[in-house]
Parts: structure tokens; C-alpha cells; sequence
């Protein structure tokens, strides 16, 4: 399941020219990042500038992913998510970020955190948890660039599921997640839907064709489709799935 680099590239140019007339007045030096430890090989950081949509810091990548510097751009990074997670990372990603540019941060320890699957540069996969939160913000409190610590939890989790939460000290969790939820509204289509509605019920297959009044054939390509793009193999998962994403 891919997702088009120029979908990415349109939302974060968008996002750039909202904020390029913020001002930030009190600009964070990066030497403080250089004082904090981090596993060699295991664990990588960067900085977002959203109002320049750049990266402007990177530091661990290599050792980590493989990837030099000067490679390794936002669109990069969302290049090297597997097929199966980059259509819900990007969505939980775009959800977060339109609702941390319509709200005020008034505390520290805000944060995101996202597991996924990313390439390096090698081929290979790695499961991987990425805590990010803001780095600037301008006067009212707005999010003018975060940062992003990635570690690599391979030797801990292999379940390839992409999971995420959201720690807005000071907000109200709850509505934050909410408005991530949005972004999901449009991941099944209608059919989709009503079929994940019967499916929450215990319904079988058959008892779907029914009530629906198509074909069992129909129903059983529609939950094909369904598991696929979901990364879910079984009912339980998917319920799983939908109810942490807001579509239950």
C-alpha cells in the first residue's frame, strides 16, 4: 500500500506557508541536543522545522538506518515507511500536526508516540518507536518545529502493527484524539464500513450477504480488502484496530 511522496509534499508545503510569517522569539540552540545520549545503532534524532517544512537537525541516522544526512529528507522519511503502515502513519501524523497548529501548548512534556516499521537503507525493516514533540513555539504557544527521537525496538516488539498515543500535558487527551480520529473517516469506503458494522456484531459472512443484500462473493472480497488495509489478520485485530482509530 503506497502513499503518492506529492500528497506528503502538498500538506507539509500548506502547513509551511501557514506559518512562515510566525515568528519564533525565543530560538532553541541545538547544543543542548549534542548532550544527549543516545544507542549507538539503535536510536537516531531529528528536528522538523514546519515553518521551512525542512529538517534542521539530524543526528544518529547513520549508525542507525544508514542513511547520510544530506539523503534524508521529510518526503525520505515517509518513503522508508513500509507499504502496509504508511497510509495510517500519515494520517495519525497530519491529524497530530492540524491539531497542535490549532492549540496552544501552555506546559511542557507534550508528546506523540507512533511504532512502525521503517527501511534501511540496506532493505531490511526495523520496528521502530518515534517519541516527537514540539521543539519551538511562537509567542501564543503554537507549533513551530518538534523533535523526533527514534529508537529501534526490533528486540522488544515484532507484532508490525502501528500503534500510537498521545500525552498532551495541560489539553484534554481525549478531544486531541478526537480530532486525529478525523483523519480516518474516509480510510474505509461506505461499503467497507457497513461491513466492519456486522462484522462487530459476530455477524458471518453469510449473514452479512443477507442483510446487505449482495453476494457472499462481494462480501468476502470486501473483507479481503478490509484486513488489507488494515495489516490485520483476523477479527479481533481489526476490531482492535478500529476502536483505537476511531472508526468504531
Amino acid at each position: 500500500m503506497k502513499i503518492k511522496e506529492k500528497s506528503i509534499n502538498e500538506f507539509g508545503k500548506k502547513v509551511s506557508r501557514k506559518l512562515k510569517k510566525k515568528v519564533i522569539s525565543n530560538k532553541r540552540d541545538f547544543d543542548i541536543l549534542d548532550c544527549i545520549p543516545l544507542i549507538r545503532g539503535k536510536q537516531c534524532m531529528y528536528i522538523v522545522d514546519w515553518t521551512q517544512y525542512k529538517m534542521t537537525y539530524i543526528r544518529g541516522l547513520e549508525n542507525m538506518l544508514g542513511y547520510d544526512k544530506e539523503e534524508f529528507d521529510i518526503d525520505h522519511a515517509f518513503s522508508c515507511i513500509h507499504p502496509e503502515d504508511v497510509k495510517i502513519v500519515y494520517r495519525i501524523v497530519k491529524g497530530t500536526l492540524k491539531n497542535a497548529l490549532k492549540i496552544g501548548f501552555k506546559e511542557d512534556n507534550n508528546y506523540a508516540l507512533v511504532t512502525y516499521r521503517v527501511r534501511k537503507k540496506d532493505g531490511s525493516y526495523i520496528n521502530i518507536l518515534r517519541k516527537t514533540s514540539p521543539w519551538e513555539l511562537d509567542d501564543n504557544g503554537f507549533l513551530l518545529s518538534s523533535l523526533s527521537t527514534i529508537t529501534d525496538i526490533s528486540f522488544i516488539s515484532n507484532n508490525n502493527k502501528v500503534e500510537w498515543d498521545i500525552y498532551a500535558n495541560g489539553l484534554d487527551n481525549e478531544v486531541f484524539k478526537k480530532n486525529i480520529f478525523k483523519e480516518f473517516i474516509d480510510f474505509f469506503t461506505e461499503r467497507e464500513l457497513e461491513i466492519i458494522h456486522c462484522m462487530s456484531r459476530h455477524c458471518t459472512s453469510t449473514d452479512i450477504a443477507n442483510e446487505l443484500f449482495i453476494s457472499l462473493h462481494t462480501v468476502k472480497t470486501h473483507r479481503k480488502n478490509i484486513f488489507k488495509k488494515a495489516n490485520c489478520h483476523n477479527r479481533r485485530e481489526l476490531m482492535n484496530f478500529c476502536e483505537k482509530n476511531g472508526i468504531l
